[in-house]
């Protein structure tokens, strides 16, 4: 929060909000409420936005991230001088839009599977310099974060086995000693899966790459027969007209990059002026 929301500031503000000269500054209130149904995220980072411009602004939180809320209920209440809450408005709106469409979105996911034992987890896919609002905007709607980054655990992808080879890759997870964090490694097939299968010391998980639903449920048979240890993750193409199905193959995870924080859609907030 410390380095986005002052750029955030800086390029809405510039070198100040002009057309609030044309006013008469004074102490208001002021109360931001959301225009539809919706899981709200990203109070804290609303709030923070009002308190890094002007410090004698008071606050009261009347929602918090995670709550489900009503069409037209007051999120925010914010008093102190007009022209600095004027002068955050849309920062702070625009905050709370992003981070609660990706919240919503997030709680339809885990709506969807309610019942089974998965678990949804997000991705890297995320907008440059938000990754970290995004993905507390992911918990906020009731699913878990994956990785946060390349440096919290090994995950191999199809570009690392293509640049180095599959079997050499696993030798080198073998050969790893006092392992540190949990390594991931993903299929693209099942021929590649027997490979993995047969080297998996170290490995914790599996993920199945874009696998058909038929050949997801063969290689849960296989992994499970083989390697009880490990879990299985799926991936690729996860839209809510798949996951149920998906979720029934028995795997343990299944990860939703591009439905989330790059394309959920923005929740309807606006703020009102008041004495």
């Amino acid at each position: 929060m410390k380095e986005i929301i002052p750029l955030a500031l800086k390029e809405d503000i510039g070198s100040g909000d002009i057309t609030s000269e044309l006013i008469k500054d004074r102490i208001v209130t002021a109360r931001i409420a959301v225009g539809e149904d919706c899981v709200v995220s990203g109070i804290d980072a609303a709030v923070g936005v009002f308190r890094s411009y002007d410090k004698k602004i008071t606050i009261i939180k009347k929602k918090r991230n995670g709550n489900k809320v009503k069409k037209g209920i007051v999120v925010l209440e914010i008093k102190g001088r007009l022209k600095s809450i004027l002068a955050c408005e849309r920062t702070a709106i625009n905050f709370l839009q992003h981070l609660s469409g990706i919240a919503t979105t997030a709680n339809e996911f885990a709506g969807l599977v309610r019942g089974t034992k998965v678990i949804l987890l997000d991705t890297r896919k995320t907008t440059p310099g938000m990754r970290e609002f995004e993905k507390r905007a992911v918990v906020d709607g009731g699913m878990k974060n994956h990785r946060l980054g390349l440096y919290d655990m090994i995950l191999v992808k199809d570009n690392h086995i293509k640049a180095e080879g599959l079997k050499r890759i696993l030798n080198r997870i073998n050969n790893i000693k006092n392992k540190k964090t949990k390594i991931e490694i993903e299929v693209d097939n099942l021929r590649q899966l027997r490979t993995v299968i047969k080297n998996n010391k170290n490995i914790d998980i599996i993920m199945v790459d874009n696998f058909s639903i038929k050949n997801t449920n063969f290689a849960v048979k296989m992994i499970r027969r083989a390697a009880r240890k490990i879990k299985i993750e799926y991936s690729g193409k996860v839209n809510k007209r798949r996951l149920r199905n998906i979720a029934k193959t028995g795997v343990n995870y299944i990860s939703i990059g591009q439905e989330l924080a790059l394309s959920a859609r923005a929740i309807d907030f606006g703020m009102e002026v008041s004495g």
